[in-house]
């Protein structure tokens, strides 16, 4: 520890590192925030997806899509 206490570490001024800190504080919120959005889409397509392969939902296909479908 008296290794370290020796050292000279330049720190920016307290302004700077404020900036930094709610900088960094507000891309964490933003993350957290699409985070939970990603998770909800998530969860949202596991049910349709459910709710598709079990036949609980029925899919409609237009007669061009048939069409195509065949070829």
């Amino acid at each position: 520890l008296s290794f370290f206490r020796r050292l000279l570490i330049a720190l920016p001024p307290k302004t700077e590192q404020d900036i930094a800190a709610k900088s960094l504080l507000s891309l964490d919120t933003l993350l957290f925030g699409i985070e939970d959005d990603l998770a909800k889409l998530r969860t949202l397509k596991t049910g349709l997806m459910q709710d598709l392969l079990t036949g609980k939902v029925r899919v409609k296909v237009d007669q061009d899509e048939e069409v195509t479908a065949g070829v």
